[in-house]
């Protein structure tokens, strides 16, 4: 089944690819393309999630188990890549048909690349590499940005340094200066010590579906998407897209953005004030998910952390158990059929303010990876939203 989406997502991003202009379709035929690929997203992401999730808890949980954690790597190494896979070509699919559209939000830059860089520690320890992030130009850099395509962008460039590296380290530095008025220049370089590209690759890696074949094992890694995703998203930004290498020296990939600067960022971490319903043993967290791995994950995933866990399959449910317990945090699944998140979400705050009671942390939890949901997701009285597949210690960020 999964080859078979996956064969249908290709086969729709050509069929974008080579439609003659004279012959393009209609607005309605187009919205309808964009909602599949959406739907498609969705589809694929929220199984994906579930298994990604249960492998890197059991990874966690064999550490020492020496016949199984190898199997249990490879297979999370393997679903991690299926998941960039489909997510790359559905983004490509969506930039060349026009449908691509940025989300700007007042964000403190600093913080948000620091967030992104935290997450591949973990990484570049297991390959025995150095990761080093700095700053140039003060610890803080409030901006009109897009968060989650700039941590798209940034996730992208430091995950291909460290597959490509196998030993030495990795810079990331993050330099800003004001422009001109209320704009701020930002430059974001990523330098490995990798073995380079050849000058007559490099060019060829912009363009989408080309690979990279690596001199060492003859190999080719990856989707060859995720160099041209993110030219393409740095360009929405009007910015620009610099890669540098020298065989045997390392490759640099810097990224040039010039951004309305901010007078209201929004942190990327947060402490919460708890609520009315918390205990000395953890946060009460109330999830609710129409589809029974994702609850079982997610149950999983706090009871790890320390969290006391109640879980409905519904938002009747959600609703129904809410009004019987307070909780501190409340996350739900955006997309469950008939009363969705969203809907879930306001019904939430209007029945609080009636009520005038203590507010609970609103989280939404959805596998369509779009900017807009995020605005979605404030406009209905959420707190944040978790874009599936989330790991452990994503969540862990959340709930504090």
């Amino acid at each position: 089944m999964g080859v078979l989406l996956l064969t249908l997502i290709y086969g729709l991003a050509q069929c974008v690819r080579r439609r003659n202009p004279a012959r393009e379709e209609t607005d309605s035929s187009s919205l309808a393309k964009s909602h599949f690929l959406a739907m498609m997203s969705h589809e694929i992401r929220t199984p994906l999630n579930a298994i990604l999730g249960i492998l890197e808890l059991q990874i966690k949980q064999n550490a020492r188990t020496q016949h199984a954690q190898p199997m249990l790597e490879v297979a999370h190494d393997a679903a991690k890549d299926l998941l960039v896979l489909v997510s790359d070509v559905l983004d490509i699919s969506r930039i060349e048909s026009g449908h691509m559209t940025l989300e700007s939000s007042a964000q403190e830059l600093v913080s948000l690349t620091r967030s992104v860089v935290q997450l591949f520690e973990e990484a570049s320890v297991q390959k025995q590499l150095a990761i080093h992030f700095s700053v140039v130009g003060g610890e803080r850099c409030p901006v009109q940005i897009d968060p989650w395509r700039y941590k798209q962008i940034l996730s992208n460039l430091v995950s291909n340094a460290i597959k490509f590296t196998h030993e030495g380290e990795i810079r990331i530095t993050l330099a800003h200066h004001p422009a001109e008025t209320q704009r701020v220049a930002v430059s974001l370089t990523v330098i490995d010590s990798g073995p380079g590209i050849a000058p007559e690759h490099q060019a060829r890696l912009f363009t989408p579906f080309t690979q990279f074949c690596s001199r060492e094992n003859g190999a080719q890694n990856g989707s060859g998407l995720g160099l041209a995703i993110c030219r393409a998203l740095c360009e929405l930004m009007s910015g620009e897209l610099i890669l540098a290498s020298t065989p045997g020296k390392g490759t640099c990939v810097t990224l040039h953005l010039t951004l309305p600067a901010s007078n209201k960022p929004q942190p990327v971490q947060r402490s919460l004030t708890v609520g009315a319903g918390s205990t000395a043993g953890g946060k009460r967290v109330l999830i609710v998910d129409d589809y029974r791995p994702s609850l079982l994950l997610l149950r999983h995933q706090l009871e790890l952390l320390g969290h006391q866990v109640t879980q409905a399959e519904s938002a009747e449910e959600a609703l129904a158990k809410w009004h019987a317990q307070r909780f501190d945090y409340i996350l739900m699944d955006c997309n469950m059929p008939q009363v969705d998140g969203f809907q879930l979400a306001r019904t939430i705050r209007f029945q609080e303010q009636q009520r005038a009671i203590f507010p609970a942390t609103l989280l939404g939890c959805t596998a369509i990876a779009e900017s807009d949901i995020i605005e979605e997701c404030k406009n209905a009285g959420m707190d944040g939203c978790l874009f599936k597949p989330c790991s452990q210690q994503e969540i862990a960020q959340w709930i504090i």
